[in-house]
């Protein structure tokens, strides 16, 4: 079911991340079928964040409501700032993330 060596590796780089701030950012993508621990790892992913005093700095999103409640996290479309309906004009992805810049910028200086 889990390939228990690949997430120790998963979560070595993870700490190396974390502790390391040389390192560049870590961008991950958990894909899986339902009931196979993605949840699971993205609570151990927070507490491990949180154990480093470095939750402001973890981004977590889904892509539906009810997926991003389960985790404590954002829709996608939120977490980047944009717009569920594409306005008309131009200049819509310059103005759509203002507000959610100075959300995050508030979650990270707490």
């Amino acid at each position: 079911m889990y390939d228990i060596a690949l997430l120790l590796h998963e979560y070595y780089l993870l700490t190396q991340h974390l502790t390391d701030t040389a390192t560049p950012q870590l961008r991950m993508l958990i894909l899986g079928e339902g009931s196979v621990g993605k949840s699971m790892l993205i609570g151990a992913i927070t507490e491990t964040f949180e154990y480093y005093m470095a939750a402001s700095l973890l981004a977590k999103c889904a892509a539906s409501g009810v997926a991003a409640s389960d985790i404590g996290a954002q829709m996608l479309h939120s977490l980047l700032g944009l717009k569920i309906r594409m306005p008309k004009e131009d200049n819509w992805l310059q103005r759509s993330g203002k507000s959610n810049q100075l959300k995050r910028m508030k979650k990270r200086n707490s």
